[in-house]
């Protein structure tokens, strides 16, 4: 996921809102890290991709999935 679909995924999700995530970003800068922080603060996961893999197994499997999980479901 790069940095604008993790913002609209928190967005989306009600993890954050568009002023924090505004006035956060604004401050610290518009990255990846500052959003892992956000997602960290607010839910208490590590990063995005530990979100996704405990709350989001779709969207997990969708970015971070295993090819070889893949090729044993066809």
């Amino acid at each position: 996921m790069d940095e604008n679909e993790i913002y609209d995924y928190l967005v989306e999700r009600g993890i954050a809102s568009e002023e924090e995530l505004d006035i956060v970003t604004g401050i610290n800068g518009f990255s990846e890290e500052t959003l892992n922080s956000i997602i960290y603060y607010k839910t208490a996961y590590q990063d995005i991709e530990q979100y996704l893999e405990c709350e989001d197994k779709e969207k997990y499997n969708e970015y971070y999935g295993d090819d070889e999980e893949e090729e044993e479901e066809d």
